[in-house]
């Protein structure tokens, strides 16, 4: 199977893992198969966001008035070409490449409906031109030294250039790493293992938070005991006439978080002994009232759970 003529910008596209031109790229191959005139709009598309996240990997903020051609100028200059010569030859090219655009292309800024349509001849020599761009391109990124504070390169991509494998093997060996209080120091600097698992697994990420929520979910009865051990002086004083041991707590699902706070509803059951007056007998009754509640939580690392504690606690009227 031959090789896409896209296929540098796919491999860009890959590098950066951008959705967007990744799409861009696809529509741009479905039109050159047949020649149709939107292939030119699509190729200036790929033009425009490889050129943008050039620039953005060395810190230089896009301003929107820029020319196609002045923002191709800056994303060269931040591949340090040295030759004067291929860099106005690129910038020119782009520069007609983006005039032919705008006056023939279906979905050019400036289109008219009288407008001269590109033939697929227009069509062929323009793609020529963008994928030969794609490869002056590539060269010099490949030659062109990674600025690692800002690019957007992801990890992998990185990890598969020899210097930077080799530096990043010496990085794994060499740093000190040491763990505490559920977070990674790394020469001091603090990374939390949910940052690590949120920024380059997502999907384990987000096993382990359902996990943790659903187990929450089904600490019902531990939440139960901790809300009558707080309540239980105060409500044996407050009623007398409860039956000894006849109290009990139910938390009710979904425990949720609120303010920054566990938050649950729950319902507090009981018997009280009732005397008759008249008769001097008594007689037993159930009696239940709804609460609202509110936990404060922390981990304690020396018995690696949470500790929760009872911030609030209402009666519903």
């Amino acid at each position: 199977m031959s090789e896409s003529p896209f296929q540098k910008a796919y491999e860009f596209e890959e590098k950066y893992g951008i959705d967007r031109l990744k799409l861009c790229i696809q529509n741009a191959e479905k039109a050159y198969k047949s020649l149709a005139p939107e292939t030119i709009d699509y190729c200036k598309c790929i033009i425009e966001s490889v050129a943008k996240q050039i620039i953005a990997d060395n810190n230089i903020e896009y301003d929107k008035e820029w020319t196609l051609a002045q923002l191709t100028k800056k994303s060269i200059d931040c591949l340090n070409c040295d030759n004067q010569h291929i860099r106005k030859a690129l910038t020119n090219i782009i520069d007609t490449y983006s005039s032919v655009r705008n006056q023939q292309g279906i979905a050019a800024h400036g289109h008219i409906e009288n407008g001269t349509i590109p033939t697929k001849i227009d069509v062929r020599i323009f793609a020529s031109t963008f994928f030969h761009y794609m490869e002056i391109i590539f060269a010099l990124l490949d030659k062109a030294e990674i600025n690692t504070n800002y690019t957007n390169i992801k990890f992998e991509k990185i990890d598969q250039i020899p210097k930077y494998n080799y530096a990043n093997q010496y990085i794994d060996n060499h740093v000190k790493v040491s763990y505490e209080d559920g977070s990674i120091f790394i020469n001091g600097q603090e990374i939390r293992p949910s940052e690590i698992l949120y920024n380059f697994d997502r999907l384990t990420y987000d096993e382990i938070n359902k996990e943790c929520l659903d187990n929450l979910n089904k600490s019902t009865d531990y939440f139960e005991e901790i809300v009558l051990e707080y309540y239980k002086e105060a409500f044996i004083e407050e009623n007398p006439a409860v039956v000894e041991d006849s109290y009990y707590v139910l938390i009710h699902e979904p425990i949720t978080f609120k303010d920054n706070l566990i938050y649950a509803k729950g319902s507090l059951s009981w018997e009280e002994i009732e005397c008759n007056e008249n008769t001097d007998l008594t007689s037993k009754s159930s009696c239940t009232t709804w609460f609202e509640v509110y936990f404060s939580y922390e981990f304690d690392s020396s018995i690696n759970e949470f500790v929760y504690s009872v911030e609030s606690f209402e009666f519903e009227h």
